[in-house]
């Protein structure tokens, strides 16, 4: 008995139809004729019409998947360099920590990443795909003064917003000044997103993180990317820790069905908390957050 089970419904229905057909002309082949000569005939331009149909599928399909067979095995072979890749770049992912530091107030910024576009996460050598899905924008700088919530305990972290906890990050954030200098920003108020923005006259905050992207043009090529995060104390020069992170995205750039490719990246090391907030999350377990009032 001939299985079907493979074919979508609505196409098993037509065949069967097609089957049903292709039968009662055969029937009618053999009754009609008067002579045996002419059934035999009747017989064979039946079988010869039908059978040609089938025929003409089956080598149509043979034919496209001989055409496609070549860029197949083309993307199976990228897919499978790239996982490779990001394999061996996750050998030198994660964090080294030298020390710690507890009842900070405030961070020095030395750079900022980018607000992201949909463009951005169409283009393999996008410069923040290390971690694709981080803040970008005056979001990076909130991500550092707002609270974490983290009311479920399942969960290694939780998420950030302006709404106070007794998880609170910092109380200001330092950042280069576009005509030289610093400007410090605070929340004007807590559960309020609205930032102020003035002049530090002083020395900036003590511990400064700033961040490097890898653009290596042979990892661009298969949809890796890397990012390291540097933790320094400006009074010693010291590098107190560092992070490093690396993406894949597996789809290789497809666009199929609307996919914004860095959106579906593959980040490792594991990101405990919500993505959005990576740096934060790191930065705060060394400089930690002054807790009061």
């Amino acid at each position: 008995m001939i299985s079907m089970t493979w074919i979508p419904e609505f196409i098993r229905g037509a065949v069967w139809v097609y089957i049903a057909v292709w039968a009662g002309f055969t029937v009618a082949a053999w009754m009609v004729p008067k002579t045996l000569t002419r059934r035999g005939a009747a017989l064979l331009l039946v079988t010869t019409a039908f059978g040609a149909l089938p025929a003409y599928f089956a080598l149509s399909i043979k034919q496209d998947n001989d055409e496609k067979r070549p860029i197949v095995e083309q993307r199976k072979a990228q897919y499978e360099a790239a996982m490779a890749r990001f394999e061996e770049r996750c050998k030198t992912a994660g964090e080294k920590v030298y020390r710690t530091v507890e009842d900070v107030e405030g961070v020095l910024l030395t750079n900022i990443r980018l607000n992201r576009t949909d463009a951005d996460r169409h283009d393999p050598d996008w410069p923040n795909a290390g971690l694709p899905t981080e803040h970008g924008g005056e979001e990076y700088i909130r991500n550092f003064l707002y609270w974490e919530q983290h009311e479920d305990k399942r969960t290694q972290r939780g998420f950030v917003n302006y709404s106070p906890s007794a998880f609170p990050g910092y109380r200001f954030v330092d950042v280069v000044a576009d005509g030289g200098g610093y400007q410090r920003v605070t929340l004007v108020k807590p559960l309020s997103n609205e930032l102020k923005r003035e002049i530090v006259t002083g020395k900036p905050a003590r511990f400064a993180v700033g961040f490097t992207n890898f653009v290596d043009p042979e990892d661009r090529k298969l949809w890796v990317a890397g990012t390291k995060v540097t933790i320094t104390d400006t009074f010693t020069n010291e590098v107190i820790a560092e992070k490093t992170w690396y993406s894949v995205e597996p789809g290789q750039g497809s666009k199929a069905g609307a996919r914004t490719p860095w959106g579906f990246a593959k980040t490792c090391p594991f990101q405990p908390g919500w993505s959005g907030a990576s740096t934060r999350f790191f930065v705060d377990q060394i400089l930690k957050p002054k807790k009061g009032e």
